[in-house]
């Protein structure tokens, strides 16, 4: 929704928009317009999204999250599918939904070629419509150009030429806590938002993508007892992929404490993992020696950046 913001900004279009994170540009999740469009970023959790009856609309995964609400992955599938009921035009994704314009692989409505990292950023040619230009991300990761290539889809639904939103993907400056440098040198010092397994990898192919041969330290802080024993198994092995990892307690965010669903849980699942309370962290990662560290979650591990930053600037 930042990105499709931009990219309606950029060409003029003046959108107002409800926005998922904090737009680096402009310290902001909202953008109040004259436009003809509003942008929003809709939410599966509680079912938030079927209230709204949107023109078009993008649908990034229909991975099984949530399940405290839906309670399988059954009964979110069928509120996507309800929610691609309401649009009234285009639903662009590539999840393989039914009724949808399909997008992200060669020869669909859209996709990325020749994507390659370069310089802190993923370089690609954007495949859009018949036409193609080329253009360059600054959030790395092939999820990321996947968001854009989404992003890219509404914006031409709405008439903003390829060439302006090649321009436009190029400029952007990215989301608070999505991929999010705070340092450069003399370690990489990284935040992301991410808290499902699916999002660790990307984050993880990401980082290793642009630092193929550095010591990476991630340190995650599981958000929700319930997603932590729904994902406990996807956790570990996507953690894994990680040269050292910190776990932080979980964090709790709505919900009480369940019997034996613990980040030392998790941790024994795992070959490269130890569990360290908040005050030991910064301590924790000076002894790793790393050369990129990830801050990763969905919680208040975000509160120690600042801290850490202090000690490596």
């Amino acid at each position: 929704s930042a990105l499709l913001t931009h990219i309606l900004a950029e060409a003029g279009q003046d959108p107002t928009a409800f926005i998922g994170g904090i737009m680096s540009s402009t310290k902001s999740n909202y953008r109040l317009g004259n436009g003809p469009w509003v942008v929003v970023e809709a939410d599966e959790f509680d079912r938030s999204f079927l209230h709204l009856q949107p023109e078009a609309a993008g649908i990034t995964t229909i991975d099984a999250d949530h399940l405290d609400i839906y309670g399988h992955e059954e009964a979110l599938a069928e509120a996507f599918a309800a929610f691609r009921n309401r649009v009234s035009s285009s639903v662009f994704t590539a999840t393989g939904l039914e009724n949808t314009t399909a997008i992200g692989t060669a020869g669909s409505h859209a996709w990325a070629s020749d994507i390659h990292p370069e310089n802190g950023a993923f370089h690609f040619i954007l495949n859009l419509a018949g036409e193609s230009v080329q253009t360059a991300l600054h959030m790395p990761g092939h999820h990321n150009v996947s968001n854009a290539i989404l992003a890219a889809s509404l914006a031409h639904f709405t008439g903003v030429p390829i060439e302006i939103i090649g321009q436009a993907i190029e400029s952007f400056a990215g989301i608070k806590r999505r991929f999010e440098y705070h340092l450069h040198e003399p370690i990489a010092l990284i935040e992301d938002y991410a808290h499902h397994p699916t999002e660790i990898n990307a984050l993880i192919g990401s980082v290793q993508a642009l630092y193929p041969n550095e010591k990476i330290c991630l340190c995650f802080q599981p958000h929700l007892f319930s997603r932590t024993r729904d994902f406990m198994n996807g956790f570990a092995e996507s953690l894994n992929r990680a040269g050292q990892v910190l776990l932080l307690p979980i964090y709790p965010a709505r919900e009480l404490p369940l019997d034996g669903i613990t980040s030392e849980a998790l941790a024994a699942k795992m070959n490269n993992a130890s569990v360290v309370e908040k005050e030991e962290l910064v301590a924790a990662i000076k002894a790793a020696k790393p050369d990129v560290v990830l801050i990763v979650g969905a919680g208040d591990i975000g509160d120690l950046v600042p801290t850490i930053k202090a000690k490596f600037a």
